[in-house]
């Protein structure tokens, strides 16, 4: 696991100031690049049919149509990126230095970590943990008023009032976790002696598999906890041959 005390959001100005100059550990947290597991991995099979292997193997038009396959494969999984839950509010520094001024809560860490799913509500939003701690205008926090109180049923999520900063550590929680399959099958074809023709076919996200972006995980913004768009592409397959001599 890499700590940081750099959440990246001064990042076009190339200047990110402490919330307090005094406490530095409240900006210090997982960095925005933790990946805390990831698994690559990859495979070659040679199909067992055509000359010199289990089934097929007397050669002639079988082999020449259904010999000599190989399949292979690449598998990435890692578990989802950091993501943080944030008010952003001015309540101790001046608000355009309060990125990282995260939200306070009712409810531990490990026990909002229960909260994330990606779930669809019936009009058809997407979220990344329970809708249920939304509000109707899309805020995880109700109104503001003077004795900082919960705005609707479900409301675990708070701004820290003024002189104080969030309780909620920097990047605590996971985005889910993202998982691709590349795979091909390729054969080799024999032209007289000297020459060999290659086919391929290749499929890029095989399973056509789903990396949602991580949201919106400010408290005040009316998207908060949407997914509103992917990281990957839908699959793709190309066809491929190729001469050498």
């Amino acid at each position: 696991m890499t700590r940081s005390n750099s959440t990246g959001a001064g990042s076009q100005s190339r200047f990110e100031p402490y919330l307090d100059i005094n406490r530095p550990q409240l900006d210090a947290g997982r960095s925005n690049y933790n990946i805390t597991h990831l698994v690559n991995g990859n495979a070659i099979f040679d199909l067992p049919f055509g000359q010199g292997r289990r089934w097929l193997n007397q050669g002639g038009v079988a082999d020449a149509i259904l010999g000599g396959w190989q399949l292979s494969a690449i598998l990435h999984w890692q578990s989802g990126s950091p993501v943080g839950i944030y008010s952003t509010r001015g309540t101790f520094n001046r608000a355009n230095r309060s990125g990282a001024n995260t939200a306070v809560s009712t409810l531990s860490v490990d026990q909002i970590k229960q909260l994330f799913k990606v779930t669809k509500t019936a009009d058809g939003k997407i979220y990344w943990l329970d809708p249920n701690l939304v509000g109707a205008d899309g805020r995880a926090v109700g109104a503001d008023n003077l004795a900082n109180a919960a705005g609707f049923s479900g409301q675990v999520f708070f701004n820290p009032v003024a002189g104080q900063v969030g309780t909620l550590p920097i990047l605590a929680f996971d985005a889910p976790p993202i998982w691709t399959v590349d795979g091909s099958l390729a054969k080799r074809v024999k032209v007289v002696s000297r020459y060999t023709v290659e086919f391929r076919v290749e499929a890029f996200n095989l399973f056509n598999t789903v990396s949602f972006y991580a949201g919106d995980f400010n408290i005040n913004s009316t998207t908060f906890g949407r997914i509103t768009g992917t990281g990957n592409t839908a699959r793709i397959v190309q066809f491929t041959g190729r001469f050498e001599f």
